[in-house]
């Protein structure tokens, strides 16, 4: 029997409230609150089903200065693992490498540590634009440097453990977004506050996933571009397509600075 190319699933929006949000900015809290009644986040969830297009066999089709987004075939001399925490591990040298060729870039620098959370299950975008021009002004500072004529802030998101079966990431292609889809969110660390995006309902969106998402199926995302007439950035998040499917997912996500 020939595969579904959709399939339906739960995407988790950020329900608007203009009231609250006209006096107090939206945050999530990863730090437990001392007061008494204080609310992790002042943000609720919208939730709609939407049609999610397989993009296995369509790869081709995606672009990411168009989509935001590109399935990238990638067989890696080193398996990544939960061991390729360090800088100097081998996979992380030549994922760097892979991705400045791929891209054409004049030098890939590797944001923060490699991440191993699970499945987040609402849609996002995990930086704001301010916060990704920080960023880059703030390794410019470090290095000494001017800022790049282009930068971008990219993420490789790559299961270590495959196929994947539960909860695979979906991704939404920008054509579809308007930047009024988008909500500046703060993220309150114990050490800093970042500001991410949340996403409110568009139903012209359209998302994609890659059913059985391998080891060797790289999909690279933007969270910026500082070019204005290319995607700048990726909504994202994971999915249940089929909620008796128990199986834990396993997968890694590395951030880079792109310079041109």
């Amino acid at each position: 029997m020939e595969k579904p190319q959709t399939v339906q699933a739960a995407i988790a929006y950020m329900k608007p409230d203009d009231e609250l949000f006209s006096k107090e900015k939206p945050y999530v809290s990863l730090v437990p609150f001392l007061a008494k009644g204080a609310n992790f986040t002042n943000t609720e969830v919208d939730e709609h089903i939407m049609e999610i297009a397989n993009v296995r066999g369509r790869e081709s089709e995606f672009d990411l200065d168009k989509n935001g987004f590109a399935y990238v075939p990638y067989k890696p001399k080193e398996t990544p693992g939960h061991d390729v925490q360090s800088p100097d591990h081998p996979y992380m040298r030549e994922i760097s490498e892979f991705l400045r060729d791929y891209l054409g870039a004049t030098e890939t620098r590797k944001v923060g540590d490699p991440q191993f959370l699970q499945a987040s299950l609402y849609a996002h975008v995990d930086h704001s634009i301010p916060n990704c021009k920080w960023r880059v002004q703030q390794l410019m500072a470090e290095k000494k440097k001017e800022m790049p004529k282009r930068w971008e802030l990219i993420n490789i998101w790559v299961p270590i453990k495959g196929p994947v079966r539960g909860s695979p990431l979906a991704v939404c292609d920008y054509q579809t977004v308007l930047r009024d889809d988008l909500v500046a969110v703060d993220s309150v660390f114990p050490h800093r506050v970042m500001e991410v995006y949340h996403v409110k309902h568009n139903p012209s969106h359209r998302w994609y996933y890659m059913e059985e998402q391998d080891i060797d199926d790289l999909l690279i995302l933007k969270s910026w571009d500082s070019e204005e007439d290319k995607a700048c950035c990726c909504i994202h998040t994971a999915i249940i397509p089929d909620p008796d499917v128990k199986t834990i997912r396993e997968s890694i996500e590395i951030r880079f600075i792109v310079e041109y």
